[in-house]
């Protein structure tokens, strides 16, 4: 879930997001969930790209009367507090990543354009396995929960990095995992309150557990690739695949899945995809 001043801000933003600029993080994958992320992330193709559509983005939160204080610029990062008339915070980074995902961006009422589901999940077991901040041990909770099986994502990201197995990655994401105290849980800017903390960090490990069944006994037919399901939702079911998802960069064609093809009209840079 956004707070009040995330989605005004995300609002006023949506309307420069790009084939080269758009939402990702946190905050995207959470926004039907109950957990509150403490700031938004605008992900580039490019380093050279962000200082233009950060200017833009400034202008429009200050032309609503937000306050923005920048308190990071460096190449490759721009991050700025965006304060409100009630003098609410929240923090924006603008960043660079990998044009390499699985799913093309998805055009969005909120977020103007934001990346796939699946690629902000897989996103997240990267972030776990190298990060393991506590906020990642509740997201990667709340992903088996409300989303998708964890081994697809694993095996995901270790495509998409090239530099670990999936094995490894789940074994760095457990160590983590395990090595987050329950008071650093605890203290997880918007966790749920239906979750305390020692059952959050249970039902991560059980869902690592789960996630080396399926990777250890991988079927074939899901090497190389994102399974998934007649949704476009992450499967460990061989029997449920309906396709083989490979990390192309800009995430390829549209799929034909249910609902899977959105109007790109009028989106900088999404024409003809």
């Amino acid at each position: 879930m956004l707070t009040e001043i995330q989605s005004r801000a995300a609002q006023l933003m949506a309307a420069n997001r790009s084939e080269a600029s758009y939402f990702a993080g946190g905050a995207a994958l959470n926004e039907h969930t109950e957990r509150l992320s403490d700031d938004l992330d605008v992900f580039h193709d490019s380093d050279d790209a962000i200082n233009d559509f950060c200017s833009r983005d400034m202008q429009a939160l200050e032309r609503d009367g937000l306050d923005v204080f920048v308190d990071l610029d460096v190449r490759g990062c721009v991050e700025a507090r965006v304060r409100d008339e009630s003098r609410r915070e929240t923090v924006i980074q603008w960043m660079s990543e990998t044009r390499m995902r699985f799913f093309p961006l998805v055009p969005d009422s909120l977020w103007g354009l934001r990346l796939h589901r699946s690629d902000l999940a897989a996103n997240k077991v990267v972030a776990a396995s190298f990060r393991g901040k506590p906020r990642d041990i509740v997201d990667l909770a709340l992903i088996r929960r409300d989303f998708c099986p964890l081994g697809p994502l694993f095996l995901a990201a270790a495509i998409k990095i090239e530099v670990k197995s999936p094995m490894a990655l789940l074994d760095m994401a457990r160590h983590r995992a395990v090595s987050v105290s329950l008071a650093a849980i605890t203290g997880t800017y918007g966790q749920s309150g239906n979750w305390d903390a020692s059952t959050v960090k249970a039902s991560t490990l059980s869902e690592l557990d789960e996630a080396e069944a399926f990777l250890t006994h991988l079927p074939d037919a899901m090497l190389g690739g994102l399974p998934v399901n007649a949704d476009g939702v992450p499967t460990a079911d061989v029997k449920d695949m309906a396709s083989l998802r490979p990390v192309a960069d800009g995430g390829g064609r549209f799929p034909d899945f249910p609902d899977a093809s959105p109007d790109l009209s009028g989106v900088e840079g999404m024409e003809g995809i």
